[in-house]
């Protein structure tokens, strides 16, 4: 039974982080599309660029 918890903990420990991460890259994508706004700039290339650098940052 023992074993059962601790994998029932470590699924939920994974799962929590993943929630995490989702969150984490949503608020990053959301300030990638505030500041392609803000440059007045709407290329793709742009966004992606911008995006990996503000992920690369954090």
């Amino acid at each position: 039974m023992e074993y059962l918890e601790v994998y029932c903990r470590k699924v939920d420990d994974a799962n929590q982080t993943r929630v995490k991460q989702q969150q984490s890259v949503a608020t990053k994508e959301a300030e990638v599309d505030m500041l392609v706004a803000t440059l007045g700039e709407h290329k793709l290339y742009l966004k992606v660029c911008m995006l990996i650098i503000v992920m690369m940052i954090h």
